[in-house]
């Protein structure tokens, strides 16, 4: 894995979370968001919510909004909805 590629993708994450107009918060949340997204290929709601101090509500609308952007893409298994980072998931891959 190129560490260029890592760092590429670490700030066009950061660029979707910074300019997320539905990311109205702290830049000490958006700075945990981004983290959380970036320890592993996937988040869930529930760690969004526990990780930055915000409602369900709201960290659905910040994930559905990362999507929506194309920085993360969803999908469901059961009752649970995860999303996944793919970019990451492709350089862990190689």
């Amino acid at each position: 894995m190129s560490p260029y590629r890592d760092i590429r993708i670490r700030k066009q994450m950061a660029r979707f979370v910074v300019n997320s107009k539905h990311l109205e918060v702290s830049l000490d949340a958006k700075a945990s968001l981004i983290q959380l997204i970036f320890e592993k290929p996937y988040v869930q709601i529930g760690q969004v919510v526990q990780r930055c101090g915000v409602t369900r509500v709201t960290a659905a609308n910040w994930l559905a909004s990362l999507e929506h952007q194309g920085a993360l893409s969803s999908l469901v298994s059961g009752r649970e909805k995860f999303f996944i980072n793919r970019e990451l998931v492709s350089v862990l891959g190689e």
